[in-house]
């Protein structure tokens, strides 16, 4: 169990004023942070010590900034948070320990406090958002700084992946299709068969590898996995009958950049299949997908014509 309290100690060299407990595994560290005087300014030191090791420091960092929260981010093996404010913005340091040692993961600042999240409904995981300001002229016509988008932060167990920024205000919207909850795409697999090609039962999804004259490309280019990502982010949940299921032509693996795997399937009317839910056909979505694989393979036709 975490244990985080906030002391106000005054010893013969320096001020402590935040302790924290961070446990890692079956160690537990603790994590200081003092204020000592200078010539011309208080100099704040964050240390973190092994309370099993004779209290070996592990990590040590001096600043000027002073000290607002220090947290791990999570019960056990998570990572520690601290923010820091100056006289115009917040600084955001995070820290991982691993193979013996503490690292500094994150290093990030805005001017707006930091939020947290949950990457996703099912996950412990904790990501980091951070506002990002501009100019805008208000109603009088008068410039302001208000925030006007957000950067998220998400955890893949080695480092963080900063994922495409949102507009501020929709930063807590939740979407039951957005992908990953957050997470952003390493690469999309495609397989397909021929999309007028008539058959006499079903294609599913589950069994279309098995069709005879399917064919597969890779999809790497960020670019293209970017509006991949904001066309599935703005599919809508199909309303209709729960248990129809597309005729497939079109089977997508959507691998992402934590590791988590998807699958989308497509036929030419029924609802589009994505993580065993159904959503709306989506016409523009499927001529970009459809125009994406004759990029690859020009003999695939992206005419509706049964003729060809």
């Amino acid at each position: 169990m975490i244990v985080c309290s906030t002391l106000y100690a005054q010893v013969q060299e320096a001020k402590l004023l935040f302790q924290t407990k961070w446990n890692q595994n079956e160690t537990t560290f603790q994590c200081e942070i003092s204020e000592k005087d200078s010539l011309n300014y208080k100099i704040r030191e964050l240390n973190i010590k092994d309370s099993e090791n004779n209290g070996k420091i592990l990590y040590s960092y001096q600043t000027i900034d002073y000290p607002i929260a220090v947290f791990p981010l999570g019960d056990d093996s998570a990572n520690l948070m601290v923010t820091w404010e100056t006289g115009s913005a917040f600084h955001i340091k995070v820290f991982s320990f691993n193979s013996g040692e503490v690292s500094k993961v994150l290093d990030t600042g805005s001017k707006y406090y930091p939020e947290l999240f949950f990457e996703n409904e099912n996950s412990g995981a904790i990501a980091i958002m951070v506002t990002n300001t501009g100019w805008v002229k208000n109603k009088k016509g008068i410039n302001e700084l208000v925030p006007v988008s957000a950067t998220r932060y998400l955890w893949n167990k080695t480092g963080y992946i900063q994922l495409p920024d949102i507009p501020w205000k929709e930063r807590f919207v939740s979407d039951n299709n957005a992908l990953a909850s957050n997470d952003s795409i390493n690469n999309i697999s495609i397989s397909y068969v021929k999309w007028m090609i008539q058959t006499g039962i079903s294609i599913s999804c589950e069994g279309f590898e098995k069709y005879s004259g399917v064919s597969k490309i890779m999809v790497t280019e960020p670019g293209l996995c970017s509006r991949f990502h904001k066309y599935v982010s703005k599919m809508k949940p199909y309303d209709g009958n729960q248990d129809e299921t597309p005729d497939a032509r079109i089977k997508i693996k959507v691998l992402f950049k934590s590791g988590a795997e998807k699958i989308l399937c497509i036929g030419r009317t029924a609802p589009i299949l994505y993580d065993n839910k159904l959503y709306q056909f989506d016409g523009k979505f499927v001529k970009f997908i459809r125009q994406m694989i004759h990029n690859y393979d020009k003999k695939y036709s992206t005419s509706n014509s049964f003729f060809e």
